[in-house]
C-alpha cells in the first residue's frame, strides 16, 4: 500500500513538473508571439508610412516634371514652325517667310524675326522652318492669321500645302500625337499631309502656349 502510494506521489510530481514546464513553455511562446505582433505592428505602420511618401514623392515628381515641360515649352513662346515648304538649293529663307506672311494677311519683316532656320533632317525633301520672332505678340497674330496656302501660293513650283504652328517642344509634340490618336483614331499608314491636317485641326481646339492647357493632357504624363 506505502509502495503504491510513493508511486502515485512519484507520478504526480512528474506530472507537476511537467505542467509546470508546459506552462513555462506556452509562457515563452505567448511572449515571442507577443513580440512578433508588435514588431508586425511596428513593420505595417513603417510600411504604411513609406507608403505615403511614395504618393508624397511621386506627386512632387509630376510637379518638378509639369514645371519642366512648362519651361521648356514657354522658353518657345516667340516660336512658330512652318511645314511643307519645298526645299531648293539657293532658297532664302527670309524671303520665304516673308512670302508665308503676304499670303496669309501678316506682314513679316526682317525686323520681326530673330531667327529663322531649317530643321536639319537627313533625307527630307522639306524639312521644318523654324522661326523665332522679336515679340511673342508678333508670333500671335500670324498664328491668329494661318489659312491653308501651298507652296504655289508662294511661288514655289509645288501645290503641297504650308502648315503655320506652334513650336511644340518634343515631349508636347508627342503629347499632341497622342491627342490626335486619341480623338481622331490617327494610323500609323497615314502620310505626312494628313497627320499634318489632324494637328491643325487640334490645335484649333486646343491653346498650346505656356499654360500647356493641363487640364486636357496631363493624364497622359
Amino acid at each position: 500500500m506505502r509502495t503504491d502510494e510513493r508511486k502515485m506521489r512519484v507520478e504526480f510530481e512528474e506530472i507537476k513538473f511537467n505542467l509546470s514546464h508546459f506552462s513555462n513553455s506556452l509562457d515563452d511562446v505567448n511572449r515571442r508571439l507577443d513580440f512578433a505582433l508588435n514588431e508586425n505592428k511596428q513593420i505595417k505602420k513603417e510600411y504604411d508610412a513609406l507608403i505615403l511618401r511614395n504618393i508624397t514623392l511621386e506627386k512632387v515628381l509630376a510637379t518638378c516634371e509639369t514645371n519642366m515641360l512648362k519651361s521648356e515649352q514657354y522658353s518657345r513662346n516667340r516660336n512658330t514652325e512652318i511645314n511643307g515648304i519645298v526645299k531648293a538649293a539657293d532658297e532664302n529663307i527670309a524671303q520665304l517667310l516673308i512670302n508665308v506672311g503676304l499670303a496669309i494677311g501678316e506682314t513679316i519683316s526682317a525686323c520681326d524675326v530673330d531667327v529663322c532656320h531649317r530643321v536639319p533632317s537627313k533625307g527630307k525633301e522639306k524639312p521644318n522652318i523654324i522661326v523665332q520672332f522679336q515679340r511673342r505678340e508678333k508670333r500671335d497674330r500670324v498664328l491668329a492669321r494661318k489659312k491653308k496656302i501651298t507652296n504655289a501660293t508662294i511661288g514655289l513650283p509645288s501645290d503641297a500645302t504650308i502648315y503655320v504652328n506652334e513650336d511644340l517642344c518634343p515631349e508636347m509634340k508627342r503629347l499632341l500625337g497622342m491627342e490626335i490618336s486619341r480623338t481622331f483614331c490617327a494610323t500609323d499608314t497615314m502620310d505626312v499631309d494628313e497627320w499634318l491636317t489632324l494637328y491643325e485641326r487640334v490645335s484649333k481646339q486646343y491653346r498650346w502656349d505656356e499654360t500647356l492647357m493641363l487640364a486636357n493632357i496631363i493624364f497622359y504624363l
